[in-house]
């Protein structure tokens, strides 16, 4: 075996802190982001909130997933910048169907989104499809 992780798994959450619907302050998910995404900022825990993975796939599928930074939110969904005419780029111009995850992990709590993508003047947009909030 070339690595076993098992000595440096810390502890998470007990059941009685287990997140459930009743703990989101908003219905609409863009709203409920925002309330997290500020509450990550304000905790002066969170190195770089707005750090997310991008995940895109190519037209034949195969997945690749870099680091980028949400640089506008607004009632339309995510703005991030890449390079256009970078490998993601591509992938997005090729296949709009991506995913963004943003992992806030001294709050225990991760955001995932599914969304279509396109570029606009200057950033790429991403629409959620669905948004999905889980506990790490």
């Amino acid at each position: 075996m070339w690595l076993i992780c098992e000595d440096i798994r810390v502890p998470y959450r007990d059941g009685k802190d287990v997140f459930d619907l009743v703990n989101l302050t908003h219905k609409e998910p863009l709203s409920q982001f925002k309330a997290w995404f500020e509450e990550a900022v304000h905790s002066g825990l969170v190195h770089e909130a707005n750090a997310m993975a991008l995940a895109t796939s190519t037209r034949s599928g195969v997945p690749s997933v870099r680091y980028v930074l949400l640089k506008e939110l607004d009632e339309h969904g995510f703005y991030f910048f890449t390079n256009y005419e970078s490998r993601k780029a591509s992938e997005l111009e090729d296949n709009p169907n991506a995913s963004l995850l943003f992992y806030w992990e001294p709050l225990q709590r991760q955001v995932s989104s599914l969304f279509l993508c396109w570029l606009t003047s200057s950033h790429y947009l991403h629409v959620p499809i669905v948004v999905a909030h889980f506990p790490s």
